[in-house]
């Protein structure tokens, strides 16, 4: 099942908001385990910046999960660069 026109409609219309929402955050999960690897990147990089607030939320921290155990490597490491500083 080609689910790329949903994944996309999903990134149009306000990720963070999605991924914070008690029912949305289930669709979020499933896209970021579902998409294509160029739509799993392009949510992990507008989701990534916004992961401390995301753990910091009731249903933001499952995306949150989702999403660091998805990312590679280049953007662990910028996300640790941002909660940590310069290593």
């Amino acid at each position: 099942m080609d689910i790329g026109a949903a994944v996309s409609g999903l990134i149009a219309g306000g990720l963070e908001h999605l991924a914070t929402h008690s029912f949305a955050n289930y669709a979020v999960q499933v896209a970021l385990r579902h998409a294509s690897a160029p739509q799993r990147e392009a949510m992990a990089n507008e989701l990534l910046p916004r992961l401390l607030a995301l753990s910091a939320s009731k249903h933001g921290s499952n995306v949150a999960e989702s999403v660091l155990s998805l990312a590679q490597q280049p953007q662990l490491d910028q996300m640790c660069e941002t909660v940590f500083g310069p290593l």
